[in-house]
């Protein structure tokens, strides 16, 4: 039942309600067969989920398994890299082609473009990902023990 309570479920069966939403100028009788059908369809996907889970843990067990998944991701990383490149090669030549046509605004227009950039630089400054900031470790304060217990349990000196 715990798998009832994910986000995923709780999508599909927003989705699958649509199947009653059409449904509704049918009559009931088209009604209760929608709903019907959504729940089934629910319960087909919810399963096949846990099954498509359960087979992954198993194959995850095996030689082979590890092999075909160690290669899937190094080819999913590879993709990515790949992305990262074109992307960062697109933003170059826009921002090639955004240089070369500056010169052709008007100064008001620049001026506006100057703004902007500073509203960016500023928010992006303060601005906050929502990561978590490491603080600074703090001063432990417990006294150490002397190596000669004829002074006392700690050494205050």
């Amino acid at each position: 039942m715990d798998e009832l309570l994910g986000i995923g479920p709780l999508i599909t069966l927003a989705c699958l309600s649509s199947l009653v939403v059409l449904a509704a100028p049918g009559g009931t009788a088209a009604v209760t067969a929608a709903i019907a059908a959504a729940l089934a369809q629910l319960y087909l996907l919810i399963w096949a989920g846990k099954t498509v889970a359960a087979l992954a843990g198993w194959l995850l067990q095996t030689r082979v398994g590890v092999t075909l998944a160690a290669s899937y991701l190094a080819d999913l990383l590879r993709s990515r890299e790949r992305l990262v490149v074109f992307g960062a090669t697109r933003v170059r030549r826009l921002v090639s082609r955004v240089r070369a046509d500056l010169d052709e605004l008007t100064d008001e227009d620049r001026a506006q473009i100057r703004q902007a950039v500073q509203v960016v630089r500023r928010t992006r400054q303060v601005g906050s990902l929502g990561l978590p900031r490491v603080r600074q470790p703090l001063p432990d304060l417990r006294r150490t023990r002397s190596p000669d217990m004829s002074k006392g349990p700690f050494n205050l000196t």
